[in-house]
């Protein structure tokens, strides 16, 4: 009797069914969503790839040789000129004298006109380097800070300070590659 109740039921009810077919403005929306998404993952996957990328692909090859760039020839310049260039100065500090020596020696081989090496007790726990300069000296501080990692290296501009670039050495610091190095 069951069985008969429910065809019976099924019957009388079969009009009352009705199937709902999902509207045209509702499946493009579900469309422009999935697209978003794509998007989205094709986004976060460059960006990974970007950032992470070098880390498994490997470097894209060696970073560009940075140094002083050499003097023109002679007979190209203008004596006014050749006297004014001169090689960025600098003074060398670390807790260490013998480190401060040999990156002072580095630096003069790079063409620095290293003026003072001396021992600091300034604690560097924050940056692997901190750069001192005045306002006449902008450019020889940005070739000091050229010839290092850029790993937390401080930049500090007085603009009353006159004189030489000041560069006190962290625990971290990282001297670049110079040109023609043969490792």
């Amino acid at each position: 009797m069951s069985e008969k109740l429910g065809r019976l039921m099924r019957e009388a009810t079969a009009p009352l069914h009705v199937v709902w077919e999902e509207p045209a403005a509702l499946r493009r929306r579900a469309a422009r969503r999935r697209v978003r998404q794509g998007t989205a993952l094709a986004l976060v996957s460059i960006a990974a790839l970007g950032v992470g990328g070098p880390a498994v692909l490997g470097p894209a090859g060696p970073p560009p040789c940075l140094g002083p760039a050499p003097l023109p020839s002679l007979p190209e310049l203008d004596s006014n000129v050749v006297a004014a260039v001169s090689p960025p100065r600098v003074r060398v500090y670390h807790g260490a004298i013998g480190v401060a020596e040999n990156v002072a020696n580095e630096l003069r081989d790079r063409g620095f006109a290293v003026v003072e090496v001396a021992r600091t007790d300034e604690s560097m726990s924050y940056h692997s380097a901190v750069i001192r300069y005045g306002p006449d000296a902008v450019g020889e501080a940005r070739l000091v800070e050229a010839q290092f990692v850029p790993y937390e290296i401080y930049m500090e501009f007085d603009p009353a300070r006159t004189g030489p670039v000041d560069l006190l050495l962290g625990n971290r610091f990282q001297l670049r590659e110079a040109c023609g190095s043969p490792r």
